[in-house]
């Protein structure tokens, strides 16, 4: 993994020990199986955005403290020029960019995905809590949500309850959407 999921990790984990918080009351706290809680402390795993949200959440810090290891500090309003997000790496076929990480205490994270094809890898699916809100800006996603399968276009937009599984597919060439994430 990049040192760059090495330093969120190590966040995390600082985070934990200020608290005084074990692994086994962070697990409890936000649902996480501590298994897979010092995965993500390990640096050795990508760590998801929605366990991100989570510990943020139970931290009371923004998910871009976690991110950037910087507090945001913007109340009035945060300006992000395109291609400025701070990027947050996924996974190889997805790319995230954080479009609001200078705003301090933000009711929703936005975010801009690139979805690259890759028809041999399975989706990556999760769940995590709150909503999200998903509008296609380019290209064909395939969203999965739990058993269904649903084709999104350009222009199209969905909106669901993040704690049923989740995913999504490139379906053809690149795809590009804005995310919302709200907890």
């Amino acid at each position: 993994m990049t040192e760059y999921i090495k330093e969120i990790a190590s966040r995390l984990k600082e985070l934990r020990e200020i608290e005084n918080i074990s692994l086994e009351t962070l697990s409890a706290d936000i649902d996480v199986p501590v298994k897979k809680i010092k995965e993500y402390e390990s640096g050795t795993v990508d760590i998801p955005i929605g366990f991100l949200t989570k510990a943020a959440g139970r931290f009371h810090v923004d998910v871009a403290e976690l991110i950037t290891g910087e507090q945001p500090k913007l109340h009035m309003y945060s300006l992000c020029r395109s291609g400025k997000g701070v990027n947050v790496e996924r996974f190889e076929e997805y790319e995230y960019q954080a479009l609001a990480y200078k705003f301090a205490h933000k009711k929703c994270e936005p975010y801009l995905v690139i979805v690259r094809p890759d028809e041999d890898k399975p989706p990556y699916i999760n769940s995590h809590e709150g909503h999200e809100f998903d509008y296609l800006l380019e290209g064909r996603i395939k969203m999965i949500i739990e058993d269904r399968e649903i084709l999104l276009n350009a222009g199209d937009c969905i909106y669901l309850d993040s704690k049923y599984r989740h995913a999504l597919k490139s379906a053809g060439g690149e795809a590009k959407f804005l995310a919302i994430v709200l907890p």
